[in-house]
């Protein structure tokens, strides 16, 4: 070995390669520290997403119910691209444009209100807009949901726009129910977004405190 050169020390095993008899762990009164670490971290969690979802424009939806009236004998598969077509047709700007020109508005603020959700059945589809108020929202639905009623009617093969068999055999939407105010707001809703927040700060929470816990050292506390 020469002369005044110290050797180099071995690296140290990596911490997933330490058996966990051997991990050192953090003494009695570093405890209340991490808990209260993640608590801060809960806490912060919940009031930033308070702040942050309480501060959204009060809105109301309304909600109109379609059904995609297909027959028995139509395949599941064809069902089902069927009315990803129609739910495509309802957002589109052929259905909306009308819409928005006679309500007053810009076509994009309309898309942004609108939505179009699948119930337990594939074959049901609810069309819900939000709007400042409950009846300007109730209003704008049933213009969303004429317009695509219209619309689709228009887009139907000609031999099947009659009474006959092959009307009966083609699949169409029909409304079940007129547009009705929904119980609850929109936005905001502070006890969704207290939820989420909880849900994001108790998994950092979790993930702080245990990477602390599992430490080998704790000489810089």
């Amino acid at each position: 070995m020469t002369a005044g050169v110290e050797p180099t020390p071995p690296p140290e095993p990596a911490l997933w390669s330490v058996p966990e008899e051997e991990w050192v762990r953090p003494p009695l009164y570093r405890w209340p520290i991490v808990t209260l670490l993640c608590v801060t971290i809960v806490v912060v969690a919940v009031a930033s997403a308070l702040f942050v979802g309480t501060r959204a424009a009060t809105r109301y939806g309304a909600r109109a119910d379609l059904l995609y009236d297909a027959p028995a004998s139509v395949p599941l598969d064809v069902r089902q691209r069927g009315i990803a077509t129609q739910r495509g047709l309802i957002l589109s700007r052929a259905v909306l444009q009308p819409v928005a020109h006679g309500a007053g508005l810009s076509l994009a603020d309309l898309q942004r209100s609108v939505s179009v959700g699948l119930g337990t059945q594939d074959d049901l589809m609810q069309i819900t807009v939000g709007a400042p108020t409950r009846a300007t929202a109730v209003r704008l639905t049933n213009m969303v949901a004429q317009s695509y009623l219209g619309m689709a009617r228009q887009l139907r093969p000609p031999d099947t726009r009659g009474n006959g068999p092959q009307a009966a055999a083609e699949p169409k939407p029909r409304l079940l129910t007129g547009a009705y105010a929904l119980d609850g707001r929109l936005s905001p809703r502070p006890v969704r977004a207290g939820a989420a927040g909880l849900l994001v700060g108790l998994a950092l929470a979790t993930g702080t405190a245990v990477l602390l816990i599992r430490r080998r050292r704790y000489r810089d506390w």
